[in-house]
């Protein structure tokens, strides 16, 4: 299989970076009416990827939990020989292609 063989979509969110957009806010945890934590849902705009961060408003600094990653069909590879860089899905999208 070649990197190319991805969809366009998935190619510049792996060259450039996924391009996030706040879809939602859930799970809420209150204490005396002020929200201490809560999960934010964003989706990607370009090949639909979902992200669930959990934002921790509890103490003196905003702080980013755990994060769940959600990724369309066809855009995982499975057991590529190393980890792909932007710049191999860059080349990949102007012919300097990888088999994987």
């Amino acid at each position: 299989m070649k990197l190319s063989s991805l969809s366009p979509d998935h190619l510049e969110c792996r060259s450039m970076g996924h391009a996030w957009s706040h879809v939602d806010d859930r799970d809420h945890d209150r204490r005396l009416g002020q929200i201490l934590r809560f999960w934010r849902l964003e989706e990607c705009l370009r090949c639909g990827a979902e992200r669930e961060r959990e934002i921790d408003l509890s103490g003196i600094a905003i702080r980013l939990g755990r994060t769940r990653m959600h990724y369309p069909t066809g855009y995982v590879l499975k057991a590529p020989p190393r980890r792909l860089t932007r710049a191999d899905a860059l080349g990949a999208q102007y012919g300097k292609d990888l088999t994987l």
